[in-house]
């Protein structure tokens, strides 16, 4: 019963997120035996995958949770922001949903008004801080800063990321929230 439930999961992420463009024993990218893949995928979806005629997944829009939680893991490096403490911020911040939108103008991963982010060197349009990659790269700058602002210490960096980088105390609710 358990092995079905991954392999429905596994199926259901494999058709979220990618495109067939030839059939899927042709194409090996993963793991599990190439044969295995296409019979599951075949299999969870009750619908044989044809040779000739390929099978494209509706795309996200946007850009889906899995997709932003691999941009922070891979940039946040780049911008000497603790890995965990950028993922805990982006799931309190929006759930890892790049297209988020708070109640007072605040976009993207990482809720970034459009005003802060110029400030911190965004030349975008607003719009774009819903982009996945461009809101997680102006999200972690921001953190970045914060951290260098608190010299290092993240409950501060945490409370500048949501107050702004001129805080001097903590926000006990958020600084809870994410730690």
């Amino acid at each position: 019963m358990m092995q079905k439930a991954l392999v429905f999961a596994f199926a259901s992420f494999v058709l979220s997120t990618i495109v067939l463009e030839y059939p899927a024993s042709a194409q090996c990218g993963v793991e599990v035996s190439c044969r295995n893949t296409s019979s599951q995928i075949a299999k969870a979806t009750s619908k044989k995958l044809s040779p000739a005629r390929p099978f494209a997944a509706k795309p996200f829009r946007p850009a889906s949770q899995g997709r932003v939680i691999s941009l922070i893991v891979s940039l946040a490096p780049k911008y000497d922001v603790p890995t965990w403490f950028a993922l805990r911020i982006a799931k309190v911040e929006s759930n890892y949903r790049a297209a988020a939108r708070g109640r007072h103008g605040e976009l993207g991963v990482f809720q970034m008004k459009c005003a802060t982010a110029k400030g911190i060197g965004y030349r975008g349009d607003c719009s774009g801080l819903l982009d996945a990659e461009t809101g997680v790269e102006v999200g972690l700058k921001h953190l970045s800063l914060a951290i260098k602002s608190a010299r290092g210490d993240l409950k501060l960096a945490a409370s500048k990321h949501n107050g702004g980088l001129g805080r001097k105390s903590l926000v006990k609710r958020y600084v809870a929230a994410v730690f």
